[in-house]
């Protein structure tokens, strides 16, 4: 049984923590840098796909 009972959700997870723990061994071990870093760069993502 999934964490959530929503296998999309629980997978969105499971990705979102990898990729922070990635993020983590360059950035150094604090989570919330990461956090922060993950939020920059979705902004500009964001900022970017509403230009077109």
């Amino acid at each position: 049984m999934s964490a959530t009972g929503l296998e999309v959700f629980d997978k969105t997870l499971q990705t979102t923590n990898i990729w922070l723990d990635e993020t983590m061994e360059e950035m150094g071990p604090q989570r919330q840098v990461a956090w922060q870093d993950a939020l920059r760069v979705m902004c500009r993502v964001r900022h970017i796909r509403e230009r077109f």
